[in-house]
């Protein structure tokens, strides 16, 4: 995930540098939305199977790690 996040900021960089993010920006935003809501729905699905698995401190710590992405995404908009 951190290697997706830092991948759309140097391509916003450098792509800003070359005047050419606003024809960039909206394709790599939804790709980023995407990738991030789906890998939140897996994240999701592994607390609930830790859940019927008696293993709450890891379900926990999972669904910490899912508040902390949602919080970090809110200039998105994302639609949980």
């Amino acid at each position: 995930m951190m290697t997706k996040i830092t991948l759309l900021l140097i391509i916003e960089r450098e792509s800003k540098k070359l005047g050419i993010w606003n024809q960039l920006q909206q394709i790599w935003t939804q790709k980023y939305i995407l990738e991030t809501k789906t890998y939140v729905q897996i994240l999701e699905a592994i607390v609930k199977q830790c859940e019927n698995s008696d293993q709450k401190d890891k379900a926990l710590s999972i669904s910490n790690s899912i508040k902390l992405i949602k919080e970090a995404n809110v200039q998105y908009t994302i639609d949980w």
